[in-house]
């Protein structure tokens, strides 16, 4: 049975995986230390709440401000004729 947990550590990675984000780059937007974020390819990552709620919530603006630019740029006049 998969947890809440489970799901979240695979999201995370999908995510890291997805994007092509850097264990420090991740971190650092997380205001986490690299160390928190170093086995996160690992079977065994085992992330603390605080660790996976800090990176949930970088993650979920990420895909915000995808979003958003995204609708921005569909709602652009085209300049072509």
């Amino acid at each position: 049975m998969e947890t809440e947990a489970t799901k979240a550590v695979a999201r995370v990675r999908a995510f890291v995986t997805e994007h092509g984000l850097s264990r420090s780059g991740l971190s650092l937007r997380a205001k986490l230390s690299i160390n928190a974020l170093r086995d996160i390819h690992k079977p065994n990552w085992n992330p603390t709440y605080e660790t996976l709620h800090k990176v949930l919530v970088v993650i979920d603006k990420m895909e915000r401000d995808k979003k958003r630019r995204a609708k921005r740029r569909q709602d652009r006049p085209s300049l072509v004729a």
